[in-house]
């Protein structure tokens, strides 16, 4: 899929998925916790810095949420695009739906949780309730009363996406980095614009979701969550 230049005085944000962690590749839910990127993680971002150059993609900005993972991404990105005078500014709404006293927990573990919570067999089936309900499940198996409710995430993840497209606006537009992470991506497709599920491509680290802001409305491009755009080896 072709990838234009950015309209004179529009926003394009570049929604990108941290690079993987070492809690990723181990099967650890992660939430507000954190964990580094692995080799392989670091690698896929520079490719994917490599290929967005190479497509002629200018960063005018750069957000993460002050999780060490999306920074990291960010700035490897950034550094491999000849962008390294670009600072990592902070917007906390990007940062991951927070798990509680389940972060870290072997996933496998949590799936069987809330296997028995559903009354349901295989773990599989539990990503088909839907974001609330699965919101909901964590909330209930919380013992610290610091998981992150749907209604809450519905509410930060908007907000956060706007401020940074207003803020490039007013900057004089151009194209933005932006890194998060993927379940709290979920919740601003499926639950807050409301797009289709067909329109995900892939949720794999380093996918990448085209947002574009015109001054008055903030809208997605499809298909979302391309993994097209990393330097092709």
């Amino acid at each position: 899929m072709e990838l234009l230049p950015c309209a004179p005085g529009q926003v394009r944000i570049f929604l990108t998925r941290h690079g993987k962690t070492i809690f990723n590749e181990n099967h650890m839910a992660q939430g507000w916790c954190d964990a580094p990127l692995t080799l392989e993680g670091q690698e896929m971002a520079r490719q994917l810095g490599r290929g967005l150059k190479s497509r002629g993609v200018r960063f005018t900005s750069a957000w993460a949420g002050e999780l060490g993972r999306q920074r990291r991404t960010a700035r490897l990105i950034l550094d491999e695009m000849g962008q390294a005078d670009i600072p990592v500014e902070s917007e906390d709404g990007l940062m991951e739906v927070c798990f509680g006293s389940l972060e870290g927990e072997d996933e496998h573990a949590r799936d069987v949780e809330f296997c028995k919570m559903l009354s349901i067999d295989n773990p599989r089936e539990v990503y088909s309730v839907g974001l609330e309900r699965l919101l909901e499940l964590y909330c209930q198996l919380d013992k610290t009363g610091l998981a992150e409710n749907y209604q809450q995430v519905c509410a930060r993840i908007p907000v956060a996406l706007e401020r940074i497209a207003k803020t490039a606006f007013a900057r004089g537009g151009g194209d933005v980095l932006a890194v998060t992470s993927g379940m709290i991506s979920l919740v601003y497709f499926f639950e807050v614009l409301k797009l289709d599920r067909s329109a995900l491509q892939s949720l794999d680290n380093l996918s990448v979701s085209i947002l574009y802001y015109d001054g008055k409305t903030l809208r997605a491009e499809l298909p979302l969550g391309r993994t097209d755009l990393k330097e092709v080896l």
